[in-house]
């Protein structure tokens, strides 16, 4: 959170929450601790302060979250009066299930709040604190922002005017509020199709400066730059002052400051005081040579600006500015808050890795943690299939092996074993006791308590076997080819296939529908074929970054999700997005996922054995 005056900017955070306070070259800084003569007074081993906002150079609030266990994450609120000389860890008792974002306090003791609920009512939600954070009521829930995935950051310039950032279906976008959180209104901003908005800040009740990128243009990098004076009604395009725009912090009435790069790569710093018509422009020493692009957090008052970047802060104006370290053991900045007329500002973030611990990124939780106990495979993985309570995983190679991880039991496994095709798939038993594998040919594999119905093998096929589903009873199961052709065995009732049917793109996997008996294909660009089985929705006609490689159905067939290769994960009917890896760098690309019954969570699987929990908790990988 880049908070005084009113500015903010999307981050990342992971790991070990650190709160303290120390005097680093007359600017008191909150967060960190461990230096000399600074005194850590709350810590967590893995979480972060994502927001921090101060009305005072007394009084901050800072919120964020703390992963309690691999499958549980709660709220964290922490409280200052005394600037910083000591913090109070505020009770989250009106905060069940709620995972904080980011805060802003415009006025004394009034505090607004974005949060992400992981019960219902999930979604995106705003609290609002009159007691300085000390606790907290719920002023608009997910019915208020039109189903956006979540709210990221949140700035109020007023006990009435505020603005938040919405992360949807139509990229980043602002919304805006006049009635202190009650209702919210959504406005796209200007430009030939979209923009992503990458920062906003105001210096008064709806006049705020906006930096964006254009969505779909060919020149994604050209950063824009637009104002308002209406709350968001009505937008002017401005100058921009560089490439590319990270962040803005306003702070006095049309005066603002960006953090950008040019086009030759240097990080720089940009002041106006005409809301955006001219700049004039600074490159600290630090930012010589770098990109800062997406990688800053900022927050101005009318005595300094501090820039996080990561691992750096810099305190200054103008072209005047010295270098810090964040005090130890803080190694990244996530949020900083300078309150106006004060030369004093707070810092949230987090420190390293805590060795052997599970690594948090936006909640809920993507570990790679390997599990010490399993005997990793030595082919790439192909699928993963989950015990019926959530207590385990199997993960399944082409050779054949496969891999018990939790609660799961080996049953045995075509390891070693001569294969006329590799294996495609793994698929569970509705007790968990066993577990058939399927080729590429349509050959099946049944163990433990797993029925043998019949199988493909000596068939000629038009296209591989992709996938299995069982029905209900484990007493039959379904096939399905890539070219949506279907095999039923057991007491599996054929409903229909796409065989013989021309598809956009070959069909990478099935799932049953337990409430009907039907089924569901999906193809590689997302595109759902329903039998019998009711149609939640697709992403057949949306351009994808990577294909789609594996579904998984919700409980009860009331809805299903998708992953894709980059690990990109699409929900619908009531599968809860929990998060995904889309936009994250990957060893290996994602080819399989399972859902946990008892979270509404699931498991994603990389080709390397890799494994992400997101609400589902972590038994290892291989």
């Amino acid at each position: 959170m880049v908070d005084q005056m009113f500015g903010l900017r999307l981050t990342s955070r992971t790991n070990a929450v650190l709160l303290a306070s120390i005097l680093l070259s007359g600017v008191v800084l909150f967060g960190g601790g461990g230096s000399a003569g600074a005194t850590t007074v709350f810590s967590s081993n893995n979480g972060t302060f994502s927001g921090t906002s101060c009305w005072s150079a007394s009084a901050c609030v800072t919120v964020g979250q703390n992963e309690v266990n691999p499958v549980f994450s709660q709220a964290l609120v922490a409280t200052t009066s005394d600037g910083g000389g000591s913090w109070t860890s505020q009770s989250v008792a009106t905060l069940p299930y709620q995972l904080p974002q980011d805060v802003s306090c415009p006025v004394a003791n009034t505090c607004f709040m974005v949060s992400e609920g992981t019960v219902a009512p999930m979604g995106p939600s705003v609290f609002k604190s009159t007691d300085g954070g000390s606790s907290w009521s719920l002023v608009a829930g997910p019915a208020a922002f039109n189903g956006d995935s979540f709210l990221t950051h949140i700035t109020c310039s007023t006990s009435s005017s505020c603005v938040a950032l919405g992360q949807g279906g139509t990229g980043v976008q602002p919304w805006f509020t006049t009635d202190g959180g009650l209702t919210w209104v959504e406005y796209q901003i200007p430009g030939i199709y979209e923009t992503t908005v990458e920062s906003i800040s105001c210096w008064g009740a709806g006049s705020c400066l906006l930096v964006g990128q254009p969505t779909f243009q060919q020149s994604w990098d050209q950063a824009v730059v637009f104002s308002t004076t209406d709350n968001g009604v009505t937008w002017v395009p401005e100058v921009a002052p560089a490439y590319n725009l990270a962040t803005v912090s306003c702070y006095g009435p049309s005066t603002c400051a960006v953090t950008g790069q040019s086009a030759g790569g240097a990080g720089l710093i940009s002041t106006t005081t005409n809301a955006g018509a001219s700049w004039v422009t600074a490159t600290p020493g630090p930012l010589s040579g770098g990109s800062v692009h997406r990688t800053f957090v900022m927050s101005c008052s009318s005595s300094v600006c501090a820039v996080g970047t990561g691992g750096t802060l810099l305190m200054g104006q103008g072209a005047s500015w010295s270098v810090h370290a964040p005090p130890a053991p803080m190694t990244a900045i996530d949020s900083i808050s300078c309150p106006t007329g004060s030369a004093d500002c707070a810092l949230g973030g987090h420190g390293a890795n805590v060795p052997g611990g599970l690594g948090s990124n936006t909640p809920p939780i993507a570990s790679t943690t390997a599990d010490s106990t399993a005997t990793p495979l030595p082919g790439p993985v192909v699928g993963m299939a989950s015990t019926p309570t959530g207590d385990g995983y199997w993960l399944a190679d082409a050779a054949g092996g496969v891999s018990a991880h939790g609660a799961a039991q080996l049953y045995g496994s075509m390891a070693g074993l001569p294969l006329n095709s590799p294996i495609s798939h793994i698929v569970a038993t509705a007790d968990g006791k066993g577990y058939w594998l399927v080729a590429g040919d349509g050959g099946t594999f049944s163990f433990g308590d797993a029925q043998f119905f019949g199988s493909m093998g000596a068939a000629h096929l038009n296209a591989p076997v992709v996938d299995m589903a069982p029905t209900s009873d484990d007493r039959g199961y379904w096939l399905v080819a890539s070219d949506g052709g279907i095999f039923s065995f057991g007491d599996a009732v054929f409903h229909g296939s796409m065989g013989a049917q021309r598809l956009n793109k070959p069909v990478v996997g099935i799932a049953d529908d337990t409430a009907t008996g039907g089924y569901w294909e999906v193809a590689s660009d997302g595109g759902i074929f329903s039998f019998d089985a009711p149609f939640f929705g697709s992403t057949g006609a949306l351009s994808l970054n990577k294909p789609i490689v594996s579904m998984a159905p919700a409980a009860g067939g009331s809805g299903y999700w998708f992953v894709a290769s980059d690990g990109g994960v699409f929900s619908f009917g009531s599968s809860a997005f929990r998060g995904s890896m889309g936009g994250s760098t990957l060893n290996a690309p994602i080819v399989g996922m399972a859902s946990d019954v008892a979270t509404n969570g699931y498991w994603l699987a990389g080709a390397d054995g890799g494994i992400f929990t997101f609400g589902a908790p972590f038994y290892g990988a291989d």
